[in-house]
C-alpha cells in the first residue's frame, strides 16, 4: 500500500489541535481511508482533510478517492471538513464546542 503524501501544514495543524485540547488521530497513512485525520473535542468527532492553504485553489481540490469518501460519509450525515489553516481549525473547534452534548460514559452505554 502506498502511503499518502502529507500536506506541508499537516504537522502544524496536528500540534495546534493538541495545544487547543483536542485529540488528533492521523489516518493519512492509509490512502483508502480518504481523509487525513479524526479530530475529537468536547464529545464531538470530525473527519478532517488537510489541504495546504499556501497552494493555489486548483491544488487544494479533493482527489477522486477523497471526494468518493466525503460523498459516502455525507450520505449518512457525517461531513468531512477541509482545513487549510490553524485559524480554520480553531473555528472548527469553536463550533464543535458549541454543538457538543454532555458526554455519556462509555460503560453507561452497556449497563442497564
Amino acid at each position: 500500500m502506498t502511503r499518502k503524501k502529507r500536506d506541508a501544514n499537516h504537522g502544524e495543524l496536528k500540534r495546534a489541535a493538541h495545544e487547543l485540547g483536542a485529540v488528533w488521530i492521523d489516518t493519512c497513512g492509509d490512502p483508502s481511508i480518504g481523509f487525513d485525520a479524526l479530530v475529537a473535542y468536547r464529545g464531538e468527532l470530525v473527519a478532517v482533510e488537510v489541504k495546504d492553504g499556501a497552494l493555489p485553489p486548483s491544488a487544494r481540490e479533493l482527489t477522486p478517492t477523497e471526494r468518493a469518501r466525503a460523498d459516502e460519509l455525507d450520505w449518512v450525515g457525517v461531513h468531512v471538513v477541509v482545513l487549510k489553516s490553524v485559524s480554520e481549525l480553531a473555528e472548527l473547534m469553536s463550533v464543535m464546542e458549541a454543538t457538543s452534548s454532555p458526554a455519556v460514559p462509555y460503560n453507561a452505554l452497556f449497563t442497564g
